[in-house]
């Protein structure tokens, strides 16, 4: 995968031009001043990892939340975007030096990423806890595992796709290592039957790099997206309808996967051929209150 690869040299360069920037004496920053830099933490990688040298430990989840948001806003392209994305969350997540605190920060990851960036995610972040590096038996590994199913368990319940979600928790952790049972485990510690049922197939999928099935129950599309609304009509029109009732911003509306919109900042308009076309009606006056009157004569 072509995001993944790119991640091991960036990251590098990230923590060496990080480690120049606090060697040319960045001072240190208060709680209202590192929260201030989320914005521009998102938007550079030397930034973020010279900040987080300076976020205070129990204000890791929190600021690694703001900031792993703050990327899914970015007006980036979908594969530059993605790499910004996983790379914000390793960095973070190794930022936070307690194994609660990391746990919670991998939750916040999970939970905010577009569900096409999930399989990478996971690939990247399970490097990470692999028990070997870092000198873990296999009992205390699954303990930390268990750990941290719960804490990713959750922090779904209060987003969307979370059966997706949570079955790319288990994930994480059984690609971390190969613990005989690990897996029926942790998809015992899923909330309800329909999701364990639903996570056992995934998983069995998932486990030949096969993300198909997953992804297609969070809509996510596979084939180059639709236009934004087509005269003709769309189901995807009725999807942008909704995402329009329920975010903060219009902006974030057609930024939605599944909405059928070309980009973050445009909305492309397919025009009807002629079939289906409904003829424009001709307003011959326009009176909406007492004594007047609105005639609406359709045009042949």
């Amino acid at each position: 995968m072509k995001v993944i690869g790119m991640l091991g040299m960036t990251v590098c360069a990230v923590v060496f031009c990080a480690g120049a920037a606090v060697a040319q004496g960045q001072g240190s920053l208060t709680r209202d001043q590192y929260f201030k830099k989320v914005g521009e933490s998102a938007m550079d990688k030397a930034l973020l990892a010279a900040t987080l040298e300076h976020v205070d430990l129990t204000d890791c989840t929190e600021f690694a939340r703001r900031t792993l948001r703050a990327v899914t806003r970015m007006p980036l392209g979908p594969e530059e975007k993605s790499v910004r994305y996983i790379e914000t969350a390793i960095l973070c997540a190794d930022r936070a030096r307690d194994e609660d605190v990391q746990l919670s920060v991998v939750a916040e990851a999970i939970a905010h990423a577009p569900i096409v960036d999930l399989p990478g995610l996971v690939q990247e972040l399970s490097k990470r806890f692999d028990p070997r590096v870092n000198n873990l038996t296999t009992e205390r590994y699954r303990q930390f595992a268990e750990k941290g199913v719960r804490v990713c368990v959750a922090r779904n319940a209060r987003v969307d796709n979370t059966k997706v979600r949570n079955t790319f928790a288990v994930l994480l952790f059984t690609r971390s290592a190969d613990v005989p049972g690990l897996q029926d485990a942790l998809v015992a510690l899923l909330p309800d039957e329909s999701g364990r049922r639903l996570a056992t197939t995934w998983l069995a999928a998932a486990a030949n790099d096969d993300y198909t099935a997953i992804l297609a129950a969070a809509e996510v599309l596979t084939t180059p997206s639709a236009p934004a609304i087509n005269m003709a009509g769309y189901p995807q029109t009725a999807r942008l309808l909704a995402y329009l009732s329920i975010s903060d911003s219009a902006l974030d509306a057609f930024a939605a996967t599944g909405t059928g919109t070309g980009g973050p900042y445009s909305v492309e308009i397919q025009i009807d051929a002629g079939i289906q076309q409904t003829p424009l009606p001709k307003v011959d006056s326009i009176v909406g209150y007492q004594n007047q009157g609105i005639r609406l004569t359709r045009t042949n």
